[in-house]
């Protein structure tokens, strides 16, 4: 996991999105099954992040992207509407983070806290990088719910491809900028 930059949301985005669901929210307290006037712009969270899993650091195909409300929509219906909430992610990591809170937010993550493990793809925490002990366990409890499986496998994954040349390093810096950040300071590249 590496810090994610914020986006910029799309031109429209507050008009359709963030005054309706207000005004939807206003006219329908306490109703739990809000409209998902955000799914229409699923394509610009993608596009905007580059395709880049908020979790993982890795680039997911865009029918396999979920969208994320880092704080649950369910638990915080206010800031369900509100572009600075969501995160890309992928389907998988989206199913299991769910309405979990005190976890990492992506846009706070400090640099050099996560470290891959090159011989496993094992991710861990380097808590030396925390500037306090909330933090660090918000970074403990991200790692409880990622579906660790399959993110030691995509990083190796993208590691092998890289290492037998079946891809360049441009392409692993823009689709793994986490493992390539971890090749950068391991000092492979």
């Amino acid at each position: 996991m590496i810090r994610i930059i914020p986006a910029a949301p799309p031109p429209d985005f507050y008009e359709k999105v963030e005054l309706k669901g207000e005004k939807w929210l206003l006219l329908n307290e306490g109703n739990p099954k809000l409209p998902r006037y955000w799914a229409s712009y699923s394509h610009d969270l993608y596009q905007r992040y580059c395709g880049i899993c908020a979790y993982t650091g890795t680039w997911i195909s865009e029918a396999g992207m979920g969208f994320d409300h880092f704080l649950p929509k369910s638990l915080y219906p206010k800031l369900a509407y509100k572009w600075s909430n969501y995160r890309l992610t992928s389907a998988t990591i989206n199913s299991k983070k769910l309405a979990k809170t005190g976890l990492l937010d992506p846009f706070e993550v400090p640099d050099g806290a996560f470290r891959i493990r090159l011989d496993t793809g094992e991710v861990f925490i380097h808590e030396a990088a925390f500037a306090d002990k909330e933090q660090l366990a918000r970074a403990r409890a991200i790692l409880k719910i990622l579906p660790m499986n399959i993110v030691q496998e995509t990083h190796l994954k993208w590691l092998d491809d890289f290492m037998c040349g079946e891809i360049k390093e441009r392409i692993l810096r823009r689709d793994a900028p986490f493992l390539y950040s971890e090749l950068q300071r391991q000092k492979v590249l």
